[in-house]
């Protein structure tokens, strides 16, 4: 499939990949505010387009499809990953 491999379809997939990491943060710093579930909505909605972009990644190139699970993974560590001091309990 070398016609997706077109300078469209490179800058749309760093767009998305982009607004998918900022979508990450995003629903990490709302945590608790009145557009919590917005930003998580906006951020399973993009995990999955970043996801179907990842899987036509894979016919276009390994630079891209690396990129697309570097996106992926980091999503995953934002939106997990605990970053508050305070949550965190001490054990024997």
């Amino acid at each position: 499939m070398a016609y997706l491999e077109s300078s469209s379809f490179v800058w749309a997939l760093g767009i998305m990949q982009f607004a998918g990491l900022v979508s990450a943060w995003l629903a990490r710093l709302s945590e608790g505010s009145r557009g919590q579930s917005s930003c998580h909505w906006l951020f399973f909605g993009l995990f999955a387009l970043i996801g179907v972009a990842t899987l036509l990644s894979v016919s276009v190139g390994l630079r891209y499809l690396l990129f697309s699970c570097l996106t992926l993974s980091v999503m995953v560590l934002i939106a997990v990953w605990d970053f508050r001091h305070e949550a965190r309990t001490r054990h024997i």
